[in-house]
């Protein structure tokens, strides 16, 4: 739960009148003019940050669910100008107070023209904000998403707050680029061998780089392990940037909003094991055609490689260590 979130639930606890707007003052967040405040009316959350009564404000009214304007409040017998950033839809709070975060920790930084920064936000958020909601992704898409999850916290405990070298929802050909490695990502939950699904002849395909096949062996944890949530938040600790966060998990097929029912679906990682994938790792790539690439006719191929035998080719901690490390720069 953000601190914004924590600041809704204390106004949504407090009794009120219909019509009558009730706030909350931020301790992170002032301008010249006062401190901003979450504030709450008739159930729409809203954060108002004060402006001078002479500074124009942007305004937005794009989105049907996050609207941007200016407000005047008449506070102690005087006027009051601000920015008000309003969620419309209660359905939209989780992804509201997000947004708002995102709002607070970059106005904080340059609080002059705090409707251009909201407006900024707003329009990274405003997909998220406008998008129709989509069924839960299956089992197989959470697992996979957990994995590629657990790398990134990695990276991130490491130092780095961005999500730029994660690619693998940008339908990449890895699912992890650095500078001099790239990472392919894979989670299975079989115990009895260390068999890996290969989506195509270019997964394990190193021409371009040096690439490393990770695989995480989890078992589901029922009250045991973690859950997509609980690395979330990890992430948003580690200081990545909730917006980017937020949004390549959509790419992967997790929306917003379904986020939070994942915290009861926890995985136990059991073993992790990464192979370097030199000319001797089994695979089949271009190159293992007549050609250089897929016969005639045939536009996709799919395959299993078994690597129970090989774990003793697997990399050292050090040399794994090393590979997120240079990721981490």
């Amino acid at each position: 739960m953000t601190s914004t979130s924590i600041g809704f639930a204390v106004l949504e606890g407090q009794s009120s009148l219909e019509g009558v707007r009730r706030g909350l003052p931020l301790e992170n967040l002032s301008t010249k003019e006062g401190p901003a405040l979450l504030s709450l009316k008739d159930g729409c959350r809203s954060l108002l940050i004060p402006i001078a009564a002479d500074r124009p404000a942007r305004s937005d009214r794009r989105s049907a669910g996050v609207h941007l304007y200016r407000l005047q409040l008449m506070e102690a017998g005087h006027t009051v100008d601000y920015v008000c950033i309003e969620c419309r839809k209660s359905h939209l709070h989780d992804l509201f107070d997000l947004l708002i975060a995102d709002v607070v920790k970059a106005a904080a930084e340059d609080p002059e023209r705090p409707d251009l920064i909201a407006s900024a936000v707003l329009d990274r958020w405003r997909e998220l904000l406008d998008r129709e909601p989509r069924s839960a992704p299956t089992p197989e898409v959470l697992r996979g998403i957990w994995g590629e999850l657990w790398h990134a916290r990695s990276i991130a405990r490491l130092g780095r707050q961005d999500l730029m070298y994660w690619t693998g929802h940008k339908h990449a050909i890895w699912d992890l680029i650095g500078d001099r490695h790239a990472i392919e990502a894979k989670t299975i939950t079989n115990r009895a061998t260390w068999s890996i699904r290969i989506a195509s002849e270019l997964q394990l395909n190193d021409a371009t780089m040096p690439l490393v096949l990770s695989v995480l062996r989890v078992d589901a944890g029922g009250d045991e392990g973690e859950s997509i949530a609980d690395l979330v938040d990890d992430l948003n600790k580690a200081g990545v940037d909730p917006s980017e966060l937020v949004q390549a998990l959509a790419a992967c097929g997790l929306d917003w909003h379904q986020i939070e029912p994942t915290r009861s679906i926890k995985f136990v990682l059991l073993e992790h094991r990464a192979w370097l994938v030199d000319p001797t790792f089994p695979r089949i790539i271009p190159a293992s055609f007549v050609g250089g690439g897929l016969p005639t006719h045939v536009t996709r191929i799919e395959y299993e490689i078994d690597l129970t035998t090989r774990l003793d080719a697997a990399l050292s901690n050090e040399l794994w260590n090393a590979i997120l490390s240079g990721i981490a720069k």
